[in-house]
């Protein structure tokens, strides 16, 4: 039995269809493979790597000029100091255990700002900036 010519451009269609769709679901995942999160105060970007190390790098900033705020610190969920910023750039670098934390940036003069609560499992990175509002009166943190 001969096909007619009409169902072969039928099933040429459908079959371009199953293609593009497969393509664009392909790009899709690889597109938004990355987490990110971006509030007025801070944002997180997550990644997956290789390593078994849960490692979260950033910067500390002042909100208005943007400049890093050197000697920083970044606290755990309760409160336990994790890392200090560099005191030039404001960049810091800690590592810590797989569960779900919060985190709190603090500089001296600057209102503590806190991050959402995140969980983290072994092999993810995130980038966590925060940009921090001088405070009105002098805090301690």
């Amino acid at each position: 039995m001969q096909k007619v010519p009409h169902q072969d451009v039928n099933n040429n269609l459908k079959m371009m269809k199953n293609k593009l769709i497969f393509v664009v679901n392909i790009v899709f995942l690889c597109f938004f493979s990355n987490c990110a999160i971006n509030r007025n105060d801070y944002s997180i970007s997550k990644f997956k790597t290789t390593s078994n190390k849960i490692i979260i790098t950033g910067l500390i900033l002042d909100a208005k000029s943007k400049i890093g705020l050197g000697g920083s610190g970044i606290q755990s969920t309760n409160y336990e100091l994790l890392g200090e910023s560099d005191y030039l750039s404001g960049k810091y670098k800690i590592e810590i255990l797989k569960g779900t934390h919060t985190f709190h940036a603090v500089a001296i003069g600057y209102n503590r700002l806190s991050t959402k609560k995140i969980t983290v499992i072994e092999g993810d990175s995130l980038i966590i900036n925060f940009r921090l509002k001088e405070a009105l009166q002098q805090t301690v943190n």
